[in-house]
This record gives C-alpha cells, sequence and structure tokens, in this order.
C-alpha cells in the first residue's frame, strides 16, 4: 500500500523545480517577518536558507491525497525550518529563555522601558505592593491632619495641591 501511495505523489524533477521557485517568495516572506521580530544580530540570508530547506522538504514530502494546498502545508514546513535552525544556533534552552523573560519581565514595567503598562491611580491592587499602599496612605493621612492643625494656627496660608 505504501508502494501505490508513494507512486501516486510523485513529480518529475521538471514539476519539482518548478514548484520550489514557484514558492520562494512565500519563504522570502516569511524569514522577512520572523527576522523582524530578532535582533540585528541574526542574518535574514540565513533565514532565507533554512527556509529554503523546509519548501524543498515540502514539496518532497507533499501529499496531493490530502486535500490541503502545497502553499499552506509548505509555509508551515519554512516556518519550522527557520524556527528550528534559530534553535540550533541559541546556546540556550527554550525553558532557559522563558525564565529569563519572566525575570526581565517586571523590571521592564518598573522602568518604564518598552512601552511598559504603568498602573493607575486606582488600579487593582496586583498592580501594587501592600506596604507601599499602606505606607502611601498612612503618609498622606499625617500630612492632612499636620496641614489641618497647622493651616487653623495660620502656620501655612494655602494647603498644597495633591
Amino acid at each position: 500500500m505504501y508502494t501505490k501511495l508513494a507512486n501516486q505523489n510523485e513529480v518529475s524533477a521538471d514539476e519539482r523545480d518548478r514548484l520550489i521557485l514557484e514558492h520562494l517568495p512565500q519563504v522570502k516572506l516569511i524569514a522577512s517577518r520572523i527576522h523582524d521580530k530578532l535582533p540585528s544580530s541574526v542574518v535574514l540570508d540565513d533565514l532565507v536558507s533554512a527556509g529554503v530547506l523546509g519548501l524543498i522538504d515540502a514539496v518532497d514530502h507533499f501529499d496531493r491525497t490530502m486535500n490541503v494546498k502545497l502553499k499552506t502545508y509548505a509555509e508551515h514546513k519554512i516556518r519550522g525550518a527557520i524556527l528550528d535552525s534559530l534553535r540550533s544556533l541559541d546556546w540556550a534552552p527554550r525553558n532557559k529563555r522563558r525564565k529569563a523573560k519572566l525575570i526581565e519581565q517586571p523590571s521592564r514595567s518598573r522602568n518604564g522601558d518598552y512601552n511598559a503598562r504603568r498602573p493607575k491611580k486606582k488600579s487593582p491592587s496586583r498592580w501594587r505592593s501592600p506596604w507601599w499602599s499602606i505606607a502611601a496612605g498612612s503618609l498622606k493621612r499625617a500630612v492632612s491632619i499636620w496641614l489641618r492643625s497647622n493651616s487653623r494656627e495660620g502656620v501655612i496660608a494655602k494647603e498644597p495641591m495633591c
């Protein structure tokens, strides 16, 4: 049975070359989209060459009986080949990268870098630490009491704008 399916899916060398050349712009498009999200040290041509290998693999293993377009199948194979090549170049495993991102994320929002969300005045308590909200609330009450008592005695003429 396997030989029967293999014979149905075989394409001539000319047809194979034509399909590869026809889908090369798709490789460039996918590689450039992935390259936009990567640091500048990653070269686009390396991504394109990995994508071409994925395209060749897609054309060689494409099964016409599955009712899927070659373009759709090739897109997944191209993207997968590019991501595999990036993983092979990376010195850190994926879970180390994930942990590093989790550690780095709070410092980004604290420093105001990367357009991180800043908490609003009345944001949920998960955005504020409990000790800070208690200290800030106590300080505001103490200042307002002090200002009221001193303004009655004529020490402070105007209340500050808060």
